[in-house]
C-alpha cells in the first residue's frame, strides 16, 4: 500500500466517520439518539463498501446490501443531483421503520461514488406508534415497507414522495428533520469526494478505495486464520463455521420464518456473524468490503434468518441475533459478542387521541460487566439519558437508578395522562404496576402513577 493511498484510505473513513457523528449530533429521532441507530458510508459506483462508520452493529452489512438492490432498480436511470430514498427490509435492509438516504457521485458524467446515511425513525405508520411491534405477522402491522423512490431528481425536490412519506408517520415533525439531516450530510460526503477528485485525480482516489478494500480483506484473513472450525445449536438447529481461504457459516437447518417479529433478514444475519468473528478487525481497520466477503453465509430463503416478504421483522434483532451469536461463539470457542438486549418500553400517547404523537423509547440503564464502566462493546454507541432527559416530554418521572454488585435497576413513574406502551423482548421484562391490557391487543394502559421497574442483570463477560 502506497503512503498517498493509506493517507487517502484514512480520510475515507474519516468522511464516514464525521458524517454519522454530524447526523446523530442533528437527528431527533431517539432511537438515533439514545439507541445509535444509524451508520454513514462511502461506496464505490458499484456499490462496493470503501469506509463505513456505524453507531451500532446492526447495520455492519446493511448499507452496501441496500446499495446494491438500489443500483439494480436504478439501473441507467441515475443522474446528478438525484438523491435516493428507500426502506425496504427485504432488499438489503434489516427490520422495518429504517431508512437510508443514498447519493449518488458522478465525475465527467459517469457514475463513480456513493454516499449514504441510514437510520431508524421514530414512527412509520404500522397498528401501534414506534419501530416495534412483537405481536406482529407480517410487515404491514409494523411500518411503511418503503421500496426505492427519488426524493430529489436531478436537483429538483420530489414534494410528492415526502408528503407521502411524512404523512405516513405519527411523528412528522421528527421524520422530516431526519429526512433533511440526512441528505445534508450525504449531499455534503458526496461534495467532498467531489473535491478529493479534483485535488488528487480520479485514479489515484480510485486505487485508494481499491487498496483500502484490499486491506480489509488482508486484515480479515490474517483474523480469521486460526479460526476453529465447529457446530452449536440455536433453536434446535445446527449452526457450523468452516475455515478456510473464506470462512463458510452454514445456517441452512435453521427453521422456516415465525409468525412473529422474530426474524432476521439476510443484512442483519451477516451483521450477526461480522461482529462474531471479525468485531477486533472492524474496530481497528473500519468497515469495508473486503472484510464483508471475508465471510460467506448460507442461509435458507425463508428461514428465521434470511426472512423473505412479508414477514415481520422488528424484534429480530433483540431476540434472535444474541441466540444466534452464542450459537457461533459455541461453535468457533469463542465469547459471545452480542449479549441479550436491554429491556425497553415503548411509550406514546393513547392511540386515536390525535394525529401526532412522539414515541419515546425508555431503557434508562445497562448490563454491567467485570472491568466495563459502561455497556458492552456490542451496544455501539448506545447512550444512557439523564434524569432530566427523560423527564423532559413530562411523560415519566425517573424515582431512582441503582448500580449494584447484581447489576443496575430503575424506577420511572408515569406523571401524563392517557399514556400506553409496549414491552419490547429483550433482557428480563420489565415489571410494571397498574397497567391493564388493551382488548385483543399488546397494548399496555397506563394511568398516571403506573410504575414501571427495569433490572439490567450482571454480564458473564
Amino acid at each position: 500500500m502506497t503512503l498517498a493511498a493509506q493517507i487517502l484510505g484514512n480520510r475515507f473513513a474519516a468522511l464516514a466517520h464525521e458524517g454519522a457523528a454530524g447526523f446523530a449530533a442533528m437527528s431527533r429521532s431517539p432511537l438515533v439518539i439514545e439507541e445509535g441507530q444509524y451508520a454513514c458510508a462511502m461506496l464505490d459506483g458499484e456499490g462496493q463498501l470503501i469506509a463505513q462508520d456505524q453507531g451500532e452493529p446492526s447495520h455492519l452489512a446493511a448499507i452496501q446490501a441496500t446499495a446494491e438492490y438500489t443500483l439494480d432498480a436504478f439501473a441507467f436511470d441515475l443522474t446528478e443531483g438525484d438523491v435516493i430514498l428507500t426502506g425496504d427490509p427485504y432488499c438489503g435492509g434489516t427490520w422495518s421503520g429504517v431508512l437510508t438516504i443514498i447519493v449518488p457521485v458522478f465525475w465527467d458524467g459517469d457514475l463513480k461514488f456513493l454516499s449514504a446515511v441510514r437510520f431508524a425513525v421514530a414512527d412509520l405508520a404500522g397498528n401501534v406508534p414506534g419501530p416495534f411491534q412483537p405481536d406482529a405477522h407480517e410487515i404491514w402491522q409494523e411500518s411503511l415497507r418503503l421500496t426505492p423512490v427519488k426524493l430529489v431528481k436531478a436537483g429538483a425536490p420530489q414534494k410528492d414522495v415526502r408528503n407521502y412519506i411524512t404523512r405516513n408517520t405519527r411523528a412528522t415533525a421528527l421524520l422530516d428533520s431526519d429526512l433533511t439531516t440526512a441528505m445534508v450530510t450525504a449531499t455534503r460526503i458526496g461534495e467532498q469526494i467531489i473535491g478529493l477528485i479534483e485535488n488528487k485525480g480520479l485514479d489515484l482516489i480510485s486505487a485508494a478505495a481499491t487498496q483500502r478494500i484490499e486491506y480489509g480483506a488482508a486484515r480479515a484473513k490474517t483474523a480469521l486464520a486460526d479460526l476453529a472450525s465447529g457446530a452449536a445449536s440455536v433453536d434446535g438447529a445446527t449452526v457450523s463455521v468452516t475455515g478456510g481461504e473464506q470462512v463458510h457459516v452454514d445456517l441452512s437447518q435453521m427453521p422456516v420464518s415465525e409468525e412473529d417479529s422474530n426474524n432476521l433478514t439476510l443484512a442483519a444475519t451477516r451483521a450477526v456473524v461480522l461482529v462474531q468473528l471479525l468485531s477486533g478487525v472492524i474496530e481497528d481497520a473500519g468497515m469495508s468490503q473486503g472484510i464483508l466477503d471475508a465471510v460467506k453465509v448460507t442461509a435458507p430463503e425463508g428461514s428465521t434468518v434470511n426472512a423473505t416478504f412479508p414477514a415481520a421483522l422488528s424484534c429480530g434483532w433483540r431476540v434472535v441475533a444474541p441466540a444466534l451469536s452464542a450459537a457461533l461463539a459455541q461453535a468457533t470457542g469463542t465469547i459471545a459478542a452480542i449479549n441479550p438486549a436491554p429491556p425497553m418500553v415503548i411509550l406514546f400517547d393513547e392511540i386515536g387521541s390525535g394525529p401526532v404523537t412522539q414515541p419515546i423509547a425508555l431503557s434508562p440503564g445497562f448490563s454491567t460487566f467485570e472491568g466495563c464502566a459502561g455497556p458492552d462493546a456490542a451496544s455501539g454507541r448506545r447512550r444512557i439519558i439523564s434524569a432530566e432527559e427523560t423527564e423532559a416530554a413530562g411523560r415519566v418521572n425517573l424515582w431512582h437508578r441503582q448500580i449494584g454488585n447484581d447489576g443496575v435497576t430503575a424506577e420511572l413513574t408515569v406523571t401524563a395522562k392517557n399514556q400506553e406502551a409496549i414491552v419490547v423482548p429483550g433482557g428480563l421484562a420489565p415489571e410494571i404496576s397498574g397497567a391493564t391490557v388493551r382488548e385483543r391487543s399488546n397494548v399496555l394502559t397506563l394511568p398516571a402513577g403506573a410504575k414501571i421497574t427495569f433490572t439490567y442483570p450482571r454480564g458473564d463477560a
